[in-house]
């Protein structure tokens, strides 16, 4: 490179070299602010990722919860059936064991 001869020359080449540290400069302080900006994302990003994470823990704690207490309601309906089943039985012969008796105290009560 040569030296500038006049000072025209140096005011242009320190125009140059001014517009040019400018340029890299505000390229510089636009790639870090986008960095800055990608960062934050990111950073929100990963936060949400986070909350998700709890929520499905919780959900899965609180679905394993809900399962054993429909497996215990389950057992209890069928608990419930079976001794349901037994009353009416014992009702059916109840009924048998009464019409039995009403039969017969009307057969006694009638002259021969």
């Amino acid at each position: 490179m040569e030296l500038p001869k006049s000072f025209e020359e140096f005011s242009l080449l320190a125009a140059a070299l001014g517009a040019g540290t400018l340029a890299v400069v505000q390229r510089v302080v636009k790639a870090v602010g986008a960095t800055r900006l990608q960062h934050a994302a990111d950073s929100a990003q990963l936060s949400i990722i986070d909350g998700l994470r709890v929520e499905m823990v919780r959900m899965h704690e609180q679905n394993g919860k809900l399962a054993r207490l429909v497996n215990d309601l389950q057992l209890e309906v069928i608990q419930l059936r079976d001794e349901n089943s037994e009353l009416r039985s014992t009702v059916n012969d109840l009924r048998d064991k009464m019409q039995q008796l009403s039969g017969s105290s009307s057969t006694r009560s009638s002259p021969l």
